[in-house]
């Protein structure tokens, strides 16, 4: 079972564990080619203890917590098998999750927004949001997803939305170089990364970037309250009268209640003067 949203940057092996957004930390999270993301350290302390075992003595991978699989073919016919999601010796650090991770903390501190050339919920391309939904981890086509999914280089860890990355590979497939080849596989568009990260044979979903995404979008932001405002004008300055009459109502109550007061006090005064005068009258007489 996966996590919910809220639980985005909770390592889910390890149950207590929070994420690191250090690339350098040992709980900074580590995405596999089915998507999920992990701490290194859990990863690597489950990999120690796979190795103690005969059946898993000589493997070199590890599989995903939650169990994923992956097509291969077998002598032409597909076959479904456990995914080697990571490769303890080379694992991969997932770069928008840890920048979300980054801004999102940041945010529920301080209250406004971290300053950032690019916003984590937007891709880089293209400077839209991404979208929180999908129908799946991977798959050969990207008809199953939508146009804004972020999809996530296994080999380099950067993170596209799937139409920037389909523009990219027609563009780099154009290319004179690589024409011949007609290659699936293709450089991933990041600054400064020469890496193949990217096939369009496996399309990756980024699901610990998606969840954080999606709690992102629980999160009750600034501009989100100046737009409820917005669209409410009515709404809100009748609240505002509403406020204003109940002040008003209650000075007024103060008010009748003051002037009760010394209309008593006044009333009382008066009666004790004229029983004052009778009796000089009486004693007069």
């Amino acid at each position: 079972m996966e996590p919910s949203s809220n639980e985005y940057d909770l390592c889910q092996i390890s149950q207590e564990d929070k994420y690191d957004p250090n690339s350098k930390s040992l709980l900074c999270p580590k995405v596999g080619r089915c998507g999920h993301s992990f701490a290194a350290k859990s990863l690597r302390e489950w990999y120690n203890t796979r190795k103690k075992q005969d059946c898993h003595k000589d493997c070199k991978f590890l599989p995903c917590a939650y169990g994923c699989t992956e097509e291969t073919k077998e002598s032409g016919v597909a076959v479904s098998r456990e995914c080697k999601a990571f490769l303890p010796r080379g694992l991969v650090t997932n770069h928008s999750l840890c920048q979300a991770v980054k801004e999102i903390r940041h945010f529920e501190k301080i209250g406004t927004h971290a300053k950032a050339a690019n916003p984590f919920y937007q891709c880089m391309l293209c400077q839209r949001d991404f979208s929180t939904e999908s129908t799946g981890s991977q798959s050969k086509s990207g008809k199953k997803h939508d146009p804004q999914t972020p999809i996530v280089g296994t080999k380099c860890g950067h993170t596209f939305c799937l139409e920037c990355l389909e523009s990219q590979h027609t563009a780099q497939s154009s290319n004179a170089k690589t024409r011949k080849g007609k290659s699936k596989d293709f450089t991933c568009p990041g600054k400064g990364c020469r890496k193949t990260g990217f096939s369009m044979d496996h399309i990756v979903v980024n699901l610990g970037f998606r969840d954080a995404l999606r709690y992102w979008e629980t999160l009750e932001k600034p501009e989100d309250i100046q737009e409820k405002g917005a669209k409410n004008p009515a709404k809100s300055s009748s609240s505002k009268s509403r406020q204003s009459n109940s002040r008003t109502t209650r000075v007024g109550k103060k008010r009748a209640k003051s002037a009760e007061k010394k209309e008593t006090s006044s009333n009382g005064n008066s009666s004790s003067s004229s029983g004052r005068r009778k009796r000089g009258r009486v004693r007069a007489g």
